[in-house]
């Protein structure tokens, strides 16, 4: 029993050093492909192969729960993420046997599972990095604590999010144009750059999501409304913001062209300011909707906005 023991504190020793190590090494290729960019700061295309993982790697799925709701089956499947990690997904699947549309991420944005059922979408998210069983003593996503980790973090849910596609259109039978990503604030981050690498992803819905952090965080006078962020330790700091710049998804809109993008921002948000939001809908010009609420928050809960995401999913052929 003791060797049992001992093999397992040695084993997750381990894969904390690898994962250590895959911090480190990312950190270094990131920082090269940086000062060889210029003032450009990055090289976009070469990131975006950051979010590329092996799809031959067995996806080792089974089923951790499942029971139906109200005529909605929830179901959590437990699938082997590309870095080795194990992550549970949760489903929401409507009555019958398809087809389906796809709604990943936060289902909150357009009303939540049940509305999107009846709209014949099933609904798939996955358990957040650092969050839930995945949580780490010490550590949190927050974008200012441990940030070489909270870049990488973000960057290998991307590819988490792709692993539960492939596991979806696996075992369901889902409608190629009906595939709709949504995320509010660092998840709508997450979500334009997961459908800027995965082609897979037909809309994004991008709530409260700042186009460019970096800028906003570049010190006195870049914007009076984030005066509250002064005293954080990482304000104003080029080596953060130098990171913080391969995770804003301002520079990946030339790869959504072709796709529709519904930019959403509330008036009222103190967080992150409608102008930062807009500039993520400017970028990609035509193809994107921005709309701003007023009343509204950063988290974008009321009615009028989740009918107005609804009426856009309409206008879009998305919704049925």
């Amino acid at each position: 029993m003791r060797d049992q023991e001992s093999n397992a504190i040695v084993v997750k020793t381990n894969n904390n050093k690898m994962k250590q190590f895959r911090i480190f090494t990312l950190a270094c290729s990131l920082l090269a492909s940086a000062f060889a960019a210029g003032e450009t700061l990055w090289n976009y295309g070469d990131i975006r192969h950051y979010y590329d993982y092996d799809k031959s790697l067995p996806l080792e799925a089974s089923t951790v729960s499942e029971e139906t709701k109200d005529g909605v089956v929830e179901k959590t499947v437990r699938l082997r993420a590309a870095d080795g990690e194990w992550m549970n997904a949760t489903l929401h699947i409507p009555e019958g046997e398809g087809p389906f549309g796809l709604f990943l991420g936060q289902s909150a944005a357009a009303g939540g599972a049940q509305a999107l059922a009846a709209a014949r979408y099933l609904c798939a998210d996955i358990e957040r990095r650092l969050g839930g069983e995945r949580k780490r003593e010490g550590l949190s996503m927050s974008l200012g604590e441990n940030f070489m980790l909270s870049v990488w973090s973000r960057q290998q849910m991307g590819v988490d999010y792709r692993r539960l596609m492939d596991y979806v259109f696996d075992e369901y039978n889902i409608q190629e144009d009906r595939v709709v990503m949504a995320g509010n604030s660092r998840m709508g981050r997450i979500s334009v750059i997961t459908a800027a690498c995965d082609e897979r992803i037909k809309a994004v819905i991008a709530r409260s999501c700042c186009a460019d952090w970096s800028k906003l965080i570049s010190g006195p006078g870049s914007d009076p409304s984030l005066e509250h962020f002064a005293d954080e330790p990482w304000y104003d700091q080029p080596f953060f913001r130098r990171l913080t710049a391969a995770i804003d998804p301002l520079h990946y809109g030339q790869w959504l062209e072709g796709r529709k993008v519904l930019v959403q921002s509330g008036e009222e948000d103190k967080v992150v300011p409608t102008i930062a939001v807009k500039r993520l809908a400017d970028v990609l010009k035509g193809s994107a909707t921005f709309r701003t609420y007023p009343g509204e928050g950063h988290k974008l809960l009321g009615n009028a906005v989740i009918e107005d995401t609804q009426s856009w999913l309409d206008e879009n052929g998305l919704w049925q």
